[in-house]
């Protein structure tokens, strides 16, 4: 498969990996699309590492796909499903593993951009300003910041699974939408790194690893 991966200057490339394996209790997602977000310009000059269990020099936290495969002890997921999740990194390819309990159900007909835009933006604003923003006005507190990628796994299931409930309900009945800048294939990897880093935006950057199928 094609993913993106950071060298050790800190830039980034395009290179051939084996594509993974469902282990037990997780699923490979086909990425239809990936989002960006400031965390991979971070994760390039080495000062925001991927946590434990996740690619150390592919970048991307967010994705959206089709479930391919699904590893021993999963339930609830066949292959074809559409699905987005909040992931550790490695969203920059065209594969990816991903434990079954961090992933949400895209709504039907809902725009595979859209899609994965919304799992990191979404999960962080329900994390602070719902989760948080009721223990903070009992605390008569002031709210600085939250990230969510350092936390243990079953603090993020937990997340996911209140954003499944509460959140993506709210997107699938349009109550919620996802603006997104713009979108560029895979093979424009570095066009969509611009794009990020650079000014005048309004809304996600994504890229779209499959303008086609993917290779292995």
């Amino acid at each position: 498969m094609r993913t993106v991966v950071i060298d050790s200057r800190g830039d980034f490339r395009l290179e051939r990996r084996p594509s993974p394996v469902a282990g037990p209790g997780s699923v490979v997602v086909a990425v239809r699309a990936a989002g960006l977000n400031a965390a991979d310009l971070q994760q390039a000059r080495g000062d925001y590492p991927a946590p434990a269990g996740w690619p150390a020099d592919v970048p991307g936290l967010e994705v959206a796909g089709e479930v391919e495969q699904v590893g021993a002890g999963v339930t609830g997921f066949v292959p074809g499903d559409r699905v987005m999740a909040l992931v550790g990194g490695g969203g920059h390819a065209e594969r990816i593993a991903v434990p079954a309990d961090l992933l949400l159900p895209v709504p039907d007909g809902l725009p595979w951009e859209q899609a994965a835009g919304f799992p990191e933006a979404f999960s962080t604003a329900w994390d602070a300003l719902v989760l948080r923003m009721f223990d903070l006005m009992l605390a008569r507190a002031r709210l600085i910041g939250t990230t969510i990628r350092g936390r243990a796994h079953a603090e993020k299931a937990l997340l996911a699974a209140t954003v499944r409930t509460s959140v993506v309900p709210l997107l699938a009945q349009g109550r919620l939408r996802v603006p997104v800048d713009s979108a560029f294939t895979l093979d424009r990897f570095a066009d969509a790194y611009a794009r990020l880093a650079g000014p005048g935006k309004f809304g996600k950057v994504v890229m779209t690893p499959w303008p086609s199928a993917p290779g292995p």
